[in-house]
């Protein structure tokens, strides 16, 4: 008997619990891949307002399950998913606690917006301050108020046009920073050079940037003849004006443009000759494209290939001879990060 009276207990507690989560605004929020910055910001847009936020994993039994479903199980006024493909929020919610079915607002942005997960999470917050949920600070934040005396017959709520989400403020630009190992390619009598690549890219719109780089070897070729030895070494610096293509999480970005090669050499001579150092420049007009990855935290994985042609041809000369030419024409690639550093 008494293990009977105590198992009645605690469905009788369990079954208070739900109810109070439903009048006092628990969102419940269905963890997805890639949704990190996404629930991030809905947490930062969210404290200190009277919900309590409840994270659960999309397992098998939650993935594809009827959000009002899962608002039943947890006793939620409001639950949320982000989804992928198309990048999209799904917000039920209900105003009252009589309104089981809900409603269900599937968030979206306009295709090209550089800033998908920042203008999700402020437009599905606002999506629920539109359907009149409790967003205020919650009680221990307020000052002390006199009680309101609770009616003693329930009222239907009015139905009332629910307003549009104001929408967001336009996103500035941002400066990514790129760093990535590379090699620079050429046929010619000098080998592959591997070194290090730094870029810059200001992204102007959701469509268009500009980017500039810099390649320095890591070492300098030699070259032997009768004549002597030469040390070579070829640095890059470039910059160009791209267009991007983005389907979360890929982003296709192509462009045109010119760098400056600088060309070190130093050499040692043989009897009767004469050693000297030189620094050679030329231009080389060029193409380039790029394939990059959103790992998460605004952080991309990038693949970059890029083909131009020095004009005039680097020429590496043991007194009046020719010993070796590179530029025409010539490769590039890399893989590295793409990192985010501020907005201009």
């Amino acid at each position: 008997m008494w293990l009977l009276c105590a198992s009645l207990l605690e469905q009788t507690a369990i079954a208070q619990s739900a109810q109070s989560a439903s009048t006092t605004g628990t969102l419940v929020i269905v963890r997805t891949a890639r949704d990190a910055s996404i629930v991030t910001r809905v947490r930062t847009e969210l404290a200190g307002s009277a919900f309590e936020i409840v994270e659960i994993d999309a397992g098998p039994g939650t993935a594809r399950a009827a959000l009002e479903q899962i608002a039943a199980e947890y006793g939620a006024s409001a639950v949320m998913r982000v989804r992928s493909e198309p990048a999209s929020v799904e917000v039920w919610s209900r105003s009252v606690a009589s309104d089981a079915q809900g409603t269900i607002d599937l968030v979206t942005v306009p295709d090209g917006e550089t800033h998908e997960d920042e203008v999700l999470a402020l437009r599905a917050v606002e999506t629920l301050r539109a359907r009149s949920l409790t967003l205020a600070p919650a009680p221990s934040a307020r000052a002390a108020q006199k009680p309101e005396p609770v009616a003693s017959t329930a009222q239907p709520a009015a139905e009332t046009d629910v307003p549009e989400p104001d929408e967001p403020a336009p996103i500035t630009p941002q400066l990514w920073l790129e760093l990535a190992p590379a090699i620079v390619l050429s046929p010619s009598e000098l080998g592959p050079q591997l070194g290090g690549l730094l870029g810059a890219r200001a992204q102007l719109s959701s469509l268009v940037s500009m980017a500039g780089f810099a390649f320095v070897p890591l070492w300098r070729e030699d070259l032997e003849a009768v004549e002597g030895s030469a040390h070579v070494a070829t640095w890059l610096l470039g910059a160009a004006i791209d267009a991007q293509l983005r389907t979360r999480p890929w982003q296709l970005s192509g462009g045109a443009g010119i760098a400056s090669v600088l060309t070190q050499m130093s050499g040692s001579a043989s009897a009767p000759f004469e050693g000297d150092d030189v620094l050679k420049t030329s231009a080389a007009p060029f193409l380039h494209g790029s394939l990059q990855l959103e790992l998460g935290a605004s952080v991309r994985a990038c693949l970059r290939a890029l083909i131009g042609f020095a004009a005039p041809a680097v020429v590496v000369r043991f007194e009046d001879r020719d010993i070796a030419s590179w530029g025409r024409p010539f490769a590039l690639l890399s893989l590295g990060v793409e990192l985010p550093l501020t907005r201009l």
